[in-house]
């Protein structure tokens, strides 16, 4: 619709801090530039590596999951290792600027949202201050990673094959470098932001869903089960039941929302709508609705086997957004999510734990544990 647009305004307010060049803050025309430079490499041969990476260093994550686990800071730790991997080449944890780069994302990330509500900035508010101190030395310090990576490769002939690389030696065609440092740095954090958290996420939740379901588990595993040491990509289009699961846990635990602002005054079935008001399609009114699940509540991912995803059903799951602003890298983001998960059910059996619910002293919330044993 030509009368509604982006709401890259409200975009701005939440993640300013990953620096003015990164896809979500920019106006649609900018965005649009960069994202048609940028799409090749995320499909390059950089980004697809990572789900090598990831059964490479499998063995790792079963040692650490191998009992009683606190299950989303060590899927949180297992995946942002192997998507800096991908990404830099480098395990962005075994840096001290990376370290430090660590800890201002993971600050920036949870406070951010606690200023949107804000008409103006509070800069009254000392802890504002401290996130504004932080959200610059995290921009400063990912173009200082930037430059550490691009002496590493100009002193270092090996090839390379990562994402970084790609974006550092990418011209355009009178030989200029195509992307500057800003964007760059600006960007692979954004990406690697998007990528560990809702990874993690998404399959903490789904393997706290199956130990609370153990006949669902069971479904699962029968067909995971085969005579091959790890599931890969090539097994996916015989994974039906997997999918299903993830969807299942998209449809629950996925509570992004579509929003747009009207350019004009219009009306949309009697509703009128006045010029410059924020429209937002929450996506848990949808996958919540009764009318459009059966029994919302309930986790059922036969709901999903066989689903007709034609016409108004092709919007009922929304884990990466719609349209020219959805992920750029979510056909990346699921087949990692799926080798991932795949592979901790193949090895695992899930159980959960619910007399042992501690809470974290810095967030206030119930931490998730699990108990993990070898099949």
């Amino acid at each position: 619709m030509k009368n509604i647009s982006n709401r890259t305004s409200i975009a701005k307010k939440l993640f300013s801090w990953l620096g003015p060049k990164n896809l979500i803050c920019m106006e649609d025309k900018d965005a649009h530039n960069l994202r048609t430079r940028i799409l090749p490499l995320i499909k390059g041969k950089g980004l697809k590596s990572l789900n090598n990476i990831l059964l490479k260093n499998l063995p790792s994550l079963y040692e650490t999951l191998n009992g009683e686990v606190q299950i989303k800071p060590a899927i949180s730790k297992f995946t942002l290792d192997n998507i800096s991997l991908g990404i830099f080449g480098i395990e962005i944890s075994t840096t001290d600027v990376g370290k430090e780069m660590m800890v201002l994302l993971d600050y920036c990330f949870k406070t951010s949202q606690t200023w949107f509500l804000y008409p103006v900035p509070p800069y009254w508010n000392a802890e504002y201050r401290k996130f504004k101190r932080c959200s610059k030395r995290l921009r400063e310090l990912s173009i200082e990673f930037v430059n550490m990576r691009l002496k590493s490769f100009m002193e270092d002939d090996e090839t390379r094959c990562d994402f970084l690389y790609d974006l550092l030696t990418s011209k355009n065609d009178d030989g200029s470098r195509r992307f500057s440092n800003e964007e760059i740095a600006n960007n692979t954090v954004t990406f690697m932001l998007g990528s560990f958290d809702t990874t993690s996420t998404y399959v903490s939740s789904c393997l706290h869903r199956l130990s609370l379901n153990l006949d669902i588990q069971k479904k699962l595993q029968n067909e995971l089960d085969n005579d091959e040491e790890f599931v890969t990509k090539q097994d996916f289009n015989k994974l039906t039941y997997l999918e299903a699961c993830i969807y299942e846990t998209f449809r629950l635990h996925v509570h992004n929302q579509v929003s747009k602002v009207t350019n004009e005054d219009i009306e949309i079935e009697g509703l009128f709508i006045p010029k410059g008001a924020v429209i937002y399609a929450g996506s848990f009114g949808i996958s919540g609705n009764p009318e459009v699940f059966e029994d919302p509540w309930r986790f059922n991912p036969d709901r999903f086997v066989d689903y007709d995803w034609i016409g108004e059903k092709r919007y009922t799951i929304l884990p990466h957004g719609l349209g020219k602003r959805s992920c750029p890298g979510e056909d990346l983001s699921y087949k990692f999510l799926k080798t991932l998960l795949a592979n901790i059910c193949k090895k695992f059996h899930v159980e959960a734990l619910d007399d042992k619910v501690i809470m974290d002293s810095r967030t206030e919330l119930p931490v998730l544990r699990l108990k993990l044993v070898h099949r």
